[in-house]
């Protein structure tokens, strides 16, 4: 088991490192995710390590503000988390509707849906974008070599990876492309341009992702916004999901932020999501429960919930490597990668702080996404995804959040509390039990219960105080249960 553990661990290293080495070309204000300091692991994982623990441990770390994490399987949702706070100068926590920025998981998505017109017969992958386009798009020194559909979606198209354009989500995609690819344009030029003609080369271009949601429009005759959301966001309960943040409730989405250690606070970057970049590249908002929902129907062949969405014939296209001889990772939109233990098709984001991941294992049998409002994220992938393979051998779908064996129970009443809550845990057998309090950033606040403990129930009164006696302000804090073989954790409520 240790050995699988460790290759898995490299595995999701390697696979995260690479995708994001190939993401060259991109503008410095867009930071993707990095693993430069990714700590060993040196133990193995039990069954006695807990998600919650983990992630929480990790967010302290980090200094990560609010994210969230699922695990997803063939037959449902294994494992939901939400940590954190989505907007922390109101103390709102992250919920499972929390609309993070995804950054460039965006472009999966985008994607994605130009591929729903593909299955309609709308166009084929090899037709010149210039057949629906009434700008052009030519390779100033290759002007015989077309610009395909298929070669946007794999980053072969040599569309210049220097232009990233800004946006605005009333502004039309298309006419903001055509002043910086139609030789009439008045952003033009052929610097711009890589000298690799279309088809010859990969490189990563964030403008992609911009001229297919142009095409999203032009083909379908309406904007790739209302396209998007009535052929695949609503049949897909994805209510928490938008291109652009005015469609959201302000109170259900993250900000995100950055630690200064210089004063040991946070700074607000954005409140809600990069509106200066381009929306189909960069700027889609979804919550772990609608991207959950959208990973699981590509796992599952374009069906979540017996709603079926795509062909599987479609996603079975897109995840498939389109030119081997130029890149051996590139789906339509989608990065594969594969390694010892087998391959996963997945794309990253981070841009302004934010982070986000998809992976899908190439078994189609399970699958993870991750969300954060602040860099450092992305690394701890490695741990719980060896958790998630030591204790997913059946693909059981947990009856809810945080469930572990039998072995241990944890509950309080009431919550939310004021002034105090009576915390009940369970053990079947004798042992050493550790009963202790954190508050979201993963700061340890209060033991509450360190000995050797009898088999039974046994309760535990907590006033909201630390270990010093200082009287903690209201929050959601999360109490952590660990005996010899199991653990467990739960969220609690102080309401002052």
């Amino acid at each position: 088991m240790r050995r699988l553990i460790l290759a898995v661990a490299i595995t999701i290293f390697l696979l995260l490192f690479l995708t994001d080495a190939a993401s060259g070309g991109r503008q410095p204000s867009v930071r993707e995710p990095s693993l430069a300091n990714v700590p060993p692991l040196d133990t193995p994982l039990t069954i006695r390590t807990n998600i919650d623990s983990i992630m929480v441990a990790h967010m302290a770390a980090e200094e990560i503000p609010g994210c969230a994490f699922a695990v997803f399987c063939s037959t449902g949702i294994y494992y939901t988390g939400t940590y954190g706070y989505a907007q922390l100068e109101d103390s709102i926590p992250v919920t499972e509707h929390t609309a993070f920025c995804v950054a460039s998981v965006s472009k999966a998505v985008t994607g994605t849906v130009m591929m729903k017109l593909w299955e309609d017969g709308a166009f084929s992958l090899d037709d010149d974008v210039n057949i629906y386009t009434d700008f052009s798009i030519i390779h100033p020194t290759c002007p015989d070599s077309a610009v395909t559909i298929r070669k946007v979606m794999t980053h072969t198209s040599s569309i210049p990876s220097s232009i990233f354009v800004s946006v605005p989500p009333d502004a039309p995609l298309c006419t903001v492309l055509a002043d910086y690819l139609d030789p009439d344009g008045p952003d033009y030029s052929e610097a711009y341009w890589p000298d690799p003609c279309p088809g010859t080369t990969y490189e990563y271009a964030g403008a992609g992702a911009i001229l297919l949601g142009c095409l999203i429009g032009t083909i379908s005759g309406s904007t790739c916004i209302d396209y998007s959301r009535s052929q695949v966001f609503e049949p897909l309960g994805m209510f928490d999901s938008s291109w652009t943040g005015d469609e959201l409730d302000p109170l259900q989405v993250a900000y995100s932020y950055s630690w200064n250690p210089a004063d040991s606070s946070y700074h607000l970057l954005a409140d809600g999501g990069p509106d200066n970049f381009a929306y189909n590249a960069m700027g889609f908002r979804t919550s772990i429960h609608d991207l959950s929902r959208f990973a699981m129907a590509m796992m599952n062949g374009g069906e979540v919930g017996g709603v079926r969405v795509f062909q599987s014939a479609t996603v079975d296209s897109m995840f498939t490597v389109q030119f081997p001889r130029i890149s051996d990772e590139m789906g339509l939109m989608w990065f594969y990668n594969t390694f010892s233990n087998g391959g996963y098709w997945n794309h990253l984001g981070g841009v302004a702080q934010y982070e986000a991941c998809v992976m899908i294992h190439e078994s189609r049998s399970f699958g993870m996404v991750y969300m954060g409002n602040s860099n450092g994220g992305i690394p701890i992938l490695s741990t719980l995804i060896a958790y998630i393979v030591e204790n997913l051998d059946d693909c059981i779908v947990l009856e809810a959040p945080g469930t572990v064996p039998e072995t241990v129970s944890l509950s309080n009443h009431p919550n939310p509390f004021n002034p105090r809550t009576t915390i009940s845990y369970s053990v079947t057998e004798p042992g050493s039990v550790r009963l202790r309090v954190f508050d979201l950033r993963g700061r340890l606040v209060r033991v509450l219960v360190d000995r050797t403990a009898v088999a039974g129930r046994h309760d535990v009164e907590w006033g909201g105080r630390t270990d010093s006696g200082r009287l903690l302000p209201s929050g959601t804090y999360v109490v952590q249960l660990e005996t010899e073989r199991s653990a467990t954790a739960t969220k609690v409520t102080l309401v002052q």
